[in-house]
């Protein structure tokens, strides 16, 4: 009897000195990120936030500058078959600066796989062999090889694919216990590419199935069938067309009477070439070259590009993409962040970057609000008012064509968003297509997983307020909290 109460009363203690070792972090138990889903308050609709005053059809542009963005979009989407274009390197910008070494770049993407294991879509480890064997079908050693075994340099993508940072398929996630990492943070995907973007072909993979391909601001690894070869004939017919379509909404099918081919899904983003009534299509022939069809345009999705840079064109662009799912990478051919916006602005002839970093500092003039110099408080006053700020010569914020971007630290850019206008109470509000916001342990400022919004939405930069998630000790961290929060005005 002695006996079994001692063992209780040791076993009682050891349970409290467990307990109070997890409440007071000497140790922790190893568990999986909070991930909760939470609402947006704001209005679902640009024209709420558009000022009352504002002539919702006139340009935001003069004529001269859409002109001159015009012709430098077209520039930069054929740079790709361009005659001066190297194998050698990939430019970011069609004006020869930003330039990367792609082979360095082929190179450093093994490295940061090397030794790590990943997750597949089942969050089941990879083998582990799995990365040995897509090094070996790189088969960089002989690294550029289209020149080398004199094949196609030029073609067309004829479906919409995905670019990969490396040949082969399926999902590679990061370690799945930690916040924001797994679905849909597949790191080896690179980019969403649409039907009729004009490629350099770079190298081909060992087992001939896989090309790594060079576009407009975008490098990856592209399915050999979802590209077809072009010759000077393809790019004269392509490149001298009457005038360009793009989509008026996210997303449109074409169906064809051709009983021969499926039906083409379009997304926001694509340019098709016209020739008097006619849209043309590239399609493959039996030699692997591309081909033209001719077939007729549906005229309430497809109009002429670019879109007339006014305020309804933008509102209406937005307000069709509202509730689009977040698609890291152009996964589902959804988009991220940077993807929306790339794919929005391109309707106007304004050509972003791939990635949100460039996007921030590669198309207009940059102001950081760092987290050292500005407290959010700070912040809020500053981009609240949207006035002139003379002590940093700071322009006023125009709706539709000024960038917000964040910040893990005050240099890093990894997430970014579109300014479209003010709330009646004067709250900012941007259009994102976002995954989540950071939550933290209160107690000590550690972050424990995401309040997952997970779609293209319209909010302010506290988006959450007031929602309490995860128990009393959990906080969620606004935008205006990112240690780097930048804004940038289009030049």
């Amino acid at each position: 009897m002695k006996k079994s109460r001692v063992f209780l009363i040791i076993l009682t203690l050891l349970v409290i000195v467990g307990v109070s070792l997890i409440y007071f972090g000497r140790f922790e138990p190893v568990n999986l990120p909070i991930n909760v889903m939470i609402p947006v308050n704001t209005t679902q609709d640009v024209y709420a936030y558009l000022d009352d005053q504002v002539n919702l059809h006139e340009p935001l542009l003069s004529e001269a500058d859409q002109q001159r963005y015009r012709q430098q979009f077209l520039a930069r989407y054929f740079y790709p078959w361009s005659d001066t274009l190297s194998l050698g390197k990939f430019c970011i910008t069609a004006d020869d600066q930003n330039c990367y070494s792609i082979l360095t770049m082929q190179q450093e993407v093994i490295e940061q796989w090397r030794g790590k294991s990943g997750y597949d879509e089942y969050y089941s480890d990879r083998d582990s062999d799995w990365l040995e064997q897509w090094v070996d079908n790189m088969d960089l050693v002989s690294f550029p090889n289209a020149v080398q075994a004199n094949w196609p340099l030029t073609g067309i993508v004829i479906h919409n694919s995905a670019l990969r940072q490396m040949p082969g398929e399926g999902p590679g996630y990061a370690r799945i216990e930690q916040p924001g990492e797994g679905y849909p943070f597949d790191y080896l995907q690179q980019s969403a590419i649409w039907l009729g973007t004009p490629i350099q072909i770079i190298h081909y993979a060992k087992d001939q199935q896989w090309l790594l391909v060079e576009a407009a601001g975008l490098i990856g690894w592209i399915k050999r069938d979802d590209v077809a070869y072009v010759d000077e004939t393809f790019i004269k017919t392509w490149r001298q067309a009457d005038e360009w379509l793009t989509l008026t909404k996210h997303k449109t099918t074409l169906t064809l009477d051709d009983s021969a081919h499926k039906p083409f899904t379009l997304y926001l983003g694509t340019l098709l070439p016209v020739q008097g009534s006619h849209v043309l299509l590239p399609v493959c022939g039996s030699d692997r070259f591309a081909k033209v069809m001719r077939v007729m345009p549906n005229p309430h999705v497809l109009q002429r590009w670019p879109l007339a840079p006014t305020p309804a064109q933008f509102a209406n662009l937005i307000n069709d993409l509202l509730g689009m799912p977040y698609g890291w990478g152009g996964i589902g051919f959804n988009d991220d962040c940077s993807g929306t916006l790339r794919n929005l602005w391109a309707a106007f002839a304004l050509w972003l970057p791939r990635n949100s970093y460039s996007q921030a500092h590669l198309i207009g003039k940059i102001y950081p609000l760092p987290i050292d110099d500005y407290s959010p408080a700070v912040r809020q006053q500053l981009l609240q008012s949207s006035l002139r700020v003379p002590a940093h010569n700071r322009p006023s914020l125009i709706p539709f064509l000024t960038l917000i971007s964040f910040g893990n630290t005050p240099q890093s850019i990894n997430h970014i968003g579109l300014y479209v206008g003010h709330s009646k109470v004067n709250d900012m509000i941007i259009f994102q297509n976002i995954w989540g916001l950071n939550l933290v342990d209160r107690r000590r400022e550690r972050s424990l997983g995401r309040a997952i919004i997970g779609r293209a939405v319209l909010s302010t930069l506290d988006a959450g307020k007031g929602i309490q998630v995860g128990g009393a000790h959990v906080r969620l961290v606004s935008q205006w909290e990112k240690p780097g929060l930048n804004v940038t005005v289009l030049e």
